[in-house]
C-alpha cells in the first residue's frame, strides 16, 4: 500500500538561506503527506518549522476570508474524511480559531443550529459547506440554512468549499446574501485516503 504521496515544504524564516525569500538558495523539501499532516518537518538551516504547500494554500484561502476578531468557532460540512483531516490540522495552528466542528453532512449541522440559533456562544462564525455531498448536498444545505437564518442569534460567514464551480452555480450562490464565496480543494483527495484516519462527526 502506497503511503508517500511527496509534497514540498518550505521555510518561511526571511534570514535563512533555503527559505522561499532567498530566490536563488532556496531549498523546498519533499515529504510525504502524512508525515507533514502528522508531525513538524524543520528547517536544516534555521530549524524553523517547514509549510507544506497544501496547509499554506487553504491556510492563505482562510486567512482572505476571516475579517472576525478571535477567538472564533467554525462547522466543517463535508462526506470526505480527507477534506476533515487536512481543515482539522490548518486550523488548528491558528490560534484564532477555539472550536472546531465537523460534520460529515447537512442534516447533522442543520439540527446544531437549530438546537442552538438562540445561543450565541455556541454558533460558529465561520461554515464552511461543501456542494457534492451524498446525505444532503451543499445546495439543499443552504435551502435550508435560508430559511433557519433569520432566527439565529449569530450571522455566520458561509463559504462554498469544491473543487470546481461551473458558471451556473456561481449565479445561483448569489441568491444566498450570507454566502461570502469559496475555498477551493488544492488536494486530490482520492488519492489520498489510504493514508488518512476517518473523523468521526462531533455533532449529536
Amino acid at each position: 500500500m502506497e503511503h508517500s504521496k511527496l509534497i514540498n515544504c518550505y521555510c518561511f524564516n526571511p534570514l535563512c538561506k533555503r527559505s522561499i525569500f532567498s530566490i536563488n538558495t532556496c531549498v523546498a523539501v519533499q515529504a510525504p503527506l502524512s508525515k507533514v499532516l502528522s508531525d513538524p518537518i524543520y528547517c536544516a538551516g534555521c530549524k524553523s518549522e517547514l509549510v507544506s504547500k497544501p496547509t499554506l494554500e487553504i491556510k492563505s484561502q482562510i486567512s482572505s476570508c476571516l475579517n472576525q476578531p478571535a477567538p472564533l468557532k467554525v462547522i466543517v460540512i463535508n462526506g470526505d474524511p480527507v477534506f476533515h483531516t487536512v481543515i482539522k490540522t490548518t486550523l488548528n495552528k491558528f490560534s484564532s480559531f477555539e472550536k472546531i466542528w465537523h460534520c460529515s453532512n447537512g442534516l447533522d449541522a442543520l439540527s446544531y443550529l437549530e438546537k442552538n440559533k438562540d445561543h450565541k456562544e455556541l454558533l460558529p462564525d465561520l461554515i464552511l459547506v461543501d456542494i457534492n455531498m451524498d446525505r444532503m448536498n451543499g445546495w439543499e444545505f443552504l435551502e435550508n440554512y435560508q430559511n433557519l437564518y433569520p432566527s439565529l442569534a449569530k450571522r455566520s460567514s458561509v463559504y462554498m468549499t469544491t473543487s470546481a464551480l461551473l458558471p451556473a452555480e456561481l449565479m445561483k450562490s448569489r441568491d444566498y446574501k450570507f454566502i461570502k464565496g469559496t475555498i477551493s480543494k488544492p488536494l486530490k483527495m482520492e488519492s489520498l485516503k489510504e493514508i488518512t484516519s476517518i473523523l468521526e462527526p462531533v455533532l449529536n
